[in-house]
């Protein structure tokens, strides 16, 4: 989020489209306030996340299967398969995820302080997918190459109805990576 880059020192992972993505989950909500750091979980604030209390539901059901897969690590392909076929459009959104990174802070409460970072976000992506026999189908890129001098990758996609901000269905996993000197 980029809220904080007033204090003297600017995140340099920070976007306002994201500060924007924060403020949507906040009005779902009817929130007044955002804050940092601010989980959610299956589309719902987790306030409580950091004594591990207070999570919502999980739920049983069973959306159905979500894979995503690349030959070449850079274009993927996204298929989702529901338990029950339907013609509802689909969103898929991904994020690409970069850890084991440390930060200089030059000015705020921090100031001198080495921060540890994992799990920044580096590049999202949010489109609409193709419905076929109740399958939905998309391609996207997200460029692990671009960021091969962070430690760890990772990718994180999940799929939502269209317009809506609750996910339907998730995966992840760690991406192969061999770091390059800077």
């Amino acid at each position: 989020v980029d809220y904080w880059n007033s204090l003297g020192w600017k995140d340099r992972w920070s976007s306002s489209e994201f500060s924007e993505r924060q403020r949507s989950y906040a009005q779902l909500w009817r929130s007044e306030n955002i804050y940092t750091p601010e989980f959610v979980l299956n589309g719902k604030e987790w306030r409580n996340w950091f004594g591990l209390r207070g999570a919502p539901s999980l739920t049983s059901a069973d959306a159905g299967v979500l894979e995503i897969n690349s030959t070449n690590a850079s274009r993927w392909n996204v298929t989702f398969t529901p338990v029950v076929a339907t013609n509802t459009s689909c969103e898929i959104h991904a994020a690409l995820l970069a850890g084991g990174i440390l930060s200089a802070v030059k000015a705020g409460e921090n100031r001198g302080a080495m921060l540890p970072h994992e799990f920044v976000v580096v590049e999202l992506v949010q489109l609409g997918m193709t419905t076929s026999n109740g399958v939905a189908h998309a391609k996207f890129i997200l460029n692990p190459a671009r960021h091969s001098y962070e430690k760890t990758l990772a990718i994180a996609a999940w799929v939502t109805s269209a317009g809506e901000q609750t996910p339907l269905q998730a995966t992840g996993g760690w991406l192969a990576t061999s770091p390059v000197a800077k």
